[in-house]
């Protein structure tokens, strides 16, 4: 179980304190009364000449933004100088850092490493943290133990805290052990009870880990727990439950699941009986070369049900089963050639198929059948004829089919083409209408542009068809512009920035990049960055940066109040704040302020009213809330539940929240809070993937290369590696995993692989739907 240890507040590093040195207290002291032109440049003199108090402070000064550009990259920097230096402080500000990013090993190695050396130093939040990521993500009680106890004798109540809770699950494991040697050494009525006793044991245990790895995604055990339900082989038997999982396998193209849901159709077992449907299924298995499905099938052509009445359908399958030496087909194709249906009329044929079917039947009244058949037909028959039958029967070997039509394959390669040709088809299909005035397709063009300006180092497109965009208003092209602006991808005047910025924020504060927008605005109005000082300008932005959720808005606007704003200038800001806000914007702005004034219960009322309107911030902030038992914000909040967060997250996710969207498929892949379910969390993944958010891609990557929730596919999972290299936090674990899955492809693949992923780009596309 992942525990909120990881996400011990990157902003509260903000406070990470410096050594007692003399000057540097000047320093501090200085910049705490707002002389910070001064004082950060004899702090930078400080940090550059080897300070690492000075690197230590001078790296929270850059996370916060305080007297200097805000930039996270500078401040890891710093704080890394200052680790190697020795710095404690600084040493458990990068094994934080790293910390956040746990979904990643070597990112753990990392936030081991450096939690270490601060607890070696005797840091206290460092053994609380050391202690919680061993117990959590290593699963290493001995280590875990070992630091917790040493914080917790440093009067650290969370390490106590979570001790007694590592106590606790310690106890209620003995206890299960303890009733389950009971229950083994509990006297059995007799020999037949014990061993029938231990084949059901085994048989459950089996059907246990089929069921563990059909709920991965993998169509052969899907398969397995269809027929355990279907007959009850270590399961109840349960015929719904058996579709359920037939059906699954099925749509992994498993086509003895795809005959099986045909024969469910076709005699309505369980099912309303729907002949269409059974032949779509049966026709599935046929086209892979399953003798039983192409013999229904022909079937079903020969009598019209479900499919159109064609006797030359009916016998090329009847033909495809017989040449694999299925007996019934070969009597029914000898039946066609015999009455001329759908073939030439042919005697000969017809007896060598009757013969080859006859000659594979065991004794039986169907047999006896066929035999007459056979004296009908030759009765008809000159001597010659039957013997060139004979011979022709006497010289015929099974042929092994090959699958005729890969759905697999076909779905592989149009998802292939798909991706290599995503951004020639994006511009084609986008270009004339950007050029009629379209802002969505303007906007789209000039994200293709800026995606591929990271290649190029171009962006002159991009801006071009941004402009356009955000000129007729879309929040999207704004921020795009503003964001390129604020990362000096293309010069702009501070002016200009604001101007897209604005663009950005004034839309609906729901979506983050526009909540982020807002925030840097409050930022330039409170500094005075490009625009004249106005408190109650900044009050009104941080205030909808607020409704958006955005994580550091509060702060900075009660900082705000406290740096001199008049009761009439914070009425004003509230008014003018809460009149360009919803509803729900509203109930998220008091839901916050209720939570950092530590009235849990009012917070919470005003988050679900926000979540219950639909407003995906509040739906995320609760999820958050219930999967962490609180976030750095309000500390420890609420009781951690697994399955609320998991509702709230899919919630936010069907509006579009990507973090959210990434979040619930790794609920619906580890089976927190709701059933696991590798299919459902694969979509998600894609989902956010497709719409560029890393972690997501990360994990694609990891669904196909592994076969979790979709078909095992080495290309398209080399595709994700490469584009998820992209993002610095991903690179050098996505480089590894490319280089081990390149092992097993061929450089043709690989090739095809890197030709997707540069064709790649972004897609604006709808959350998708989820099952309950």
């Amino acid at each position: 179980m992942i525990k909120n240890f990881l996400f011990i507040p990157f902003a509260a590093l903000l406070l990470v304190g410096c050594g007692s040195f003399a000057d540097l207290d000047d320093i501090r002291n200085a910049i705490d009364q707002g002389g910070n032109g001064h004082a950060i440049k004899a702090l930078t003199a400080f940090a550059e000449g080897g300070d690492a108090d000075a690197q230590t402070l001078l790296a929270s000064l850059y996370l916060q933004g305080r007297g200097l550009e805000r930039d996270r990259q500078r401040a890891w920097a710093w704080y890394q100088r200052a680790a190697d230096a020795g710095n404690a402080e600084a040493q458990f500000a990068v094994g934080s850092m790293y910390a956040e990013f746990f979904t990643l090993e070597s990112h753990v190695d990392q936030a081991i490493k450096w939690y270490g050396r601060a607890a070696e130093q005797d840091h206290l939040g460092a053994k609380t943290a050391l202690g919680l990521l061993y117990r959590d993500i290593r699963s290493d009680r001995a280590e875990a133990r070992k630091w917790l106890s040493k914080a917790a004798a440093r009067g650290s109540e969370k390490a106590r805290s979570a001790l007694e809770e590592m106590r606790a699950a310690e106890r209620m494991e003995k206890k299960r052990a303890t009733e389950g040697r009971a229950r083994k050494l509990a006297p059995a009525a007799g020999a037949k009870r014990q061993a029938e006793e231990a084949r059901k044991a085994a048989a459950e245990k089996a059907f246990g880990g089929k069921l563990s790895k059909a709920r991965q995604g993998d169509a052969e055990a899907q398969y397995r727990v269809a027929i355990a339900y279907a007959f009850g082989r270590g399961a109840q038997r349960d015929f719904a439950k058996a579709l359920k999982w037939y059906r699954k396998a099925a749509e992994q193209g498993h086509k003895s699941a795809q005959y099986n849901l045909g024969f469910a159709y076709y005699h309505g077992k369980d099912i309303k009986k729907d002949y269409a449907e059974a032949a779509k299924w049966y026709r599935k298995a046929a086209e892979q070369g399953y003798t039983g499905a192409q013999y229904k099938l022909g079937f079903l052509h020969r009598s019209g049900e479900g499919v159109s009445k064609d006797f030359s359908a009916s016998a090329r399958w009847f033909r495809r089963a017989s040449e694999q030496g299925h007996h019934y087909s070969q009597e029914m194709l000898a039946q066609h050639y015999r009455d001329g249906e759908g073939v030439p009329q042919d005697n000969v044929q017809a007896l060598k198929w009757l013969e080859l079917a006859i000659a594979k039947a065991k004794p039986s009244p169907m047999r006896t059948s066929w035999e007459k058949e056979r004296e009908i037909l030759t009765a008809r028959m000159v001597p010659e004829e039957i013997a060139e039958a004979k011979r022709l029967a006497s010289e015929w070997k099974p042929k092994e089919e090959k699958a005729t039509t890969s759905e697999t394959g076909k779905d592989k390669s149009g998802t292939y083409a798909a991706y290599a040709n995503r951004r020639e088809n994006t511009t084609k299909e986008m270009l004339p209408l950007a050029k009629q005035g379209d802002a969505l397709a303007q906007y789209r063009m000039g994200r293709l542009h800026e995606y591929r300006g990271r290649q190029t180092k171009d962006y002159s497109e991009a801006v071009k068809w941004y402009r356009l965009a955000a000129g007729q208003g879309h929040a999207g092209a704004g921020n795009g512009l503003a964001t390129m602006c604020f990362e000096g991808k293309v010069e702009c005047q501070a002016a200009e920035k604001i101007q897209w910025f604005r663009t950005a924020a004034q839309a609906s504060p729901s979506k983050f990049e526009n909540a982020s927008a807002g925030h840097l605005l409050g930022q330039f109005y409170q500094q005075g960055t490009g625009v004249g000082k106005d408190p109650v300008e900044a009050y009104v932005w941080y205030t909808r940066a607020i409704a958006g959720d955005h994580p550091d808005a509060w702060r900075y606007r009660e900082d705000l109040k406290k740096e001199g704003m008049t009761a009439d200038q914070v009425a004003a800001a509230e008014k003018r704040a809460g009149a360009g806000l919803s509803a729900a914007g509203r109930k998220m702005v008091e839901a916050v302020a209720a939570m950092n004034s530590g009235d849990t219960d009012r917070g919470l009322a005003s988050f679900r009213a926000a979540a219950e309107m639909g407003y995906a911030p509040a739906q995320h902030a609760l999820a958050s809330l219930f999967q962490f038992g609180g976030f750095h914000r309000f500390g420890d909040a609420v009781e951690k539940d697994a399955a609320k967060a998991a509702k709230w997250y899919r919630e936010a996710a069907l509006r579009g929240d990507l973090m959210a969207a990434n979040n619930y498929a790794l609920a619906l892949r580890e089976g927190k809070g709701v059933e696991k379910d590798e299919r459902q969390a694969f979509r998600f993944f894609r989902y956010a993937a497709e719409a560029g958010f890393p972690s997501s891609q990360w994990h694609l990557a990891e669904s196909y290369g592994q076969g979790l929730g979709a078909p095992k596919d080495p290309v398209v999972a080399y595709m994700w590696y490469t584009i998820a290299a992209r993002d610095r936090l991903y690179r050098e674990d996505a480089d590894r995993k490319r280089k081990k899955i390149a092992g097993e492809m061929t450089p043709e693949q690989i090739t095809l692989a890197e030709k997707m992923a540069e064709g790649w780009l972004p897609l604006d596309q709808a959350a998708p739907k989820a099952a309950s």
